[in-house]
């Protein structure tokens, strides 16, 4: 991502109540931080150390949010990406199993995306 922003900046009516919801929920929570991305439109980014570990984009049937470990498959970084799949009301969250990650039924990879209808939430 080309352009971040904290959450004090001008962003769309939609975006910021999902930034500030995400930002108040991380808030104190070492190493997490949440961006709105101008370079792609409506994309907040969940950022963990140097990985963004989740980004929340909205186009206009649904909210997509597309999964990143960046390779570091961590307890604190399962518990960072179910916080955004319980914010953005996903009715699943990732579980292990023998070492594997999960969601619902399908193993978890890195780019994962899952999508919520508008107006689940």
């Amino acid at each position: 991502m080309s352009r971040r922003a904290p959450v004090s900046q001008e962003v769309p009516r939609y975006a910021h109540i999902v930034q500030s919801l995400m930002e108040s929920w991380f808030r104190g929570k070492t190493g997490t931080g949440v961006y709105y991305d101008y370079s792609a439109n409506s994309t907040i980014a969940i950022q963990y150390h140097g990985t963004i570990v989740a980004k929340c984009i909205d186009n206009d049937l649904c909210y997509i949010i597309e999964l990143n470990t960046g390779g570091y498959k961590t307890a604190t970084t399962k518990n960072r990406i179910n916080d955004v799949l319980a914010i953005m009301a996903y009715p699943q969250r990732v579980r292990q199993k023998k070492y594997k990650w999960f969601i619902g039924d399908e193993e978890f990879y890195d780019g994962m995306r899952v999508s919520i209808q508008k107006g689940a939430q």
